[in-house]
């Protein structure tokens, strides 16, 4: 395979998969806030084993004062609040805030076995918050709608170009699965000429058609 083509496919995988992971990361951060401020608002005086390993914490102290648990139920949906066209600047500022509560919510812990399976989770969750920060900034967009956006659009046109114009618009057009047709082209240093099918039986051929094609 061609080694341009390894590093552009590469490096696709890489920035898809890191939107993803930082998508991911935001939308859970989101998910451990709401479910521990209503925790917190609740009269639980206990959690199951399933909420330890999900790293929810039962902060006795925070939970002194109701106004703790909807203030962090308020930081867990303003890191999504993006995704419904609000400005980004909301999750950016949501970030350090959820960092806060989760350190608020380890100090509170004093369940040894609780603090060491819930303190990995959280200290991930640290992190991805720090990710999120950083990357939303530099980019100057939200994560998660960007991932949304990006994966929407791959699939629209997949669907546009497999089923709706190679089928629909031009039927002599080969389709996904047939013999592909035989061309000739010139190399990148354009002194040889090269035909499709004199790779036929011999290795795997990408065709990368870009912007710059």
């Amino acid at each position: 395979m061609d080694p341009m083509v390894i590093k552009y496919v590469g490096l696709s995988g890489i920035i898809y998969g890191l939107h993803a992971f930082l998508a991911l990361a935001q939308v859970l951060l989101c998910l451990f806030l709401v479910a521990n401020g209503k925790i917190l608002l609740s009269d639980k005086k206990q959690l199951g084993k399933w909420s330890n390993r999900f790293g929810l914490t039962l902060n006795e102290r925070l939970s002194q004062n109701a106004l703790n648990g909807w203030l962090m139920i308020a930081t867990g949906v303003a890191l999504i609040l993006p995704l419904f066209g609000l400005s980004y600047w909301i999750a950016v500022i949501a970030c350090p805030v959820s960092i806060y509560w989760i350190m608020a919510l380890r100090r509170g812990d004093d369940t040894v076995d609780r603090r060491k399976i819930a303190g990995w989770v959280q200290k991930g969750l640290m992190i991805g918050a720090v990710f999120v920060f950083g990357f939303t900034i530099w980019e100057g967009k939200d994560l998660v709608r960007t991932a949304v956006v990006i994966s929407y659009k791959a699939a629209y046109w997949e669907m546009t170009e497999v089923y709706g114009w190679q089928k629909t618009n031009n039927p002599n057009v080969p389709k996904v699965g047939e013999m592909a047709p035989d061309f000739e082209l010139t190399d990148v240093t354009g002194t040889k000429t090269v035909r499709l099918s004199d790779f036929k039986g011999k290795r795997p051929v990408v065709l990368l058609f870009g912007s710059f094609t």
